[in-house]
């Protein structure tokens, strides 16, 4: 659906997305998101803490660790 938008997806629309993923738990286009927000914003904390949540939902604890350890790496 945001390909087929008019016009270019901004950071509203990326992380409104990535919040649906949590909430519905849906970790693939989560993901694509998460990667799409930091190619705007790489300094943006919101996504990691969304990301994490999402994977530990999904039980997947080692990428959970993944993100968390990049959130507490930004400058």
């Amino acid at each position: 659906m945001i390909r087929k938008m008019p016009f270019s997806a901004n950071l509203t629309i990326w992380h409104t997305l990535m919040a649906s993923c949590q909430k519905w738990g849906n970790v693939e286009i989560g993901r694509l998101a998460f990667e799409h927000i930091l190619q705007m914003d790489d300094q943006d904390r919101g996504p990691y803490i969304c990301m994490y949540n999402i994977y530990m939902a999904a039980g997947m604890q080692k990428d959970a660790d993944r993100i968390e350890a990049m959130r507490f790496n930004l400058s």
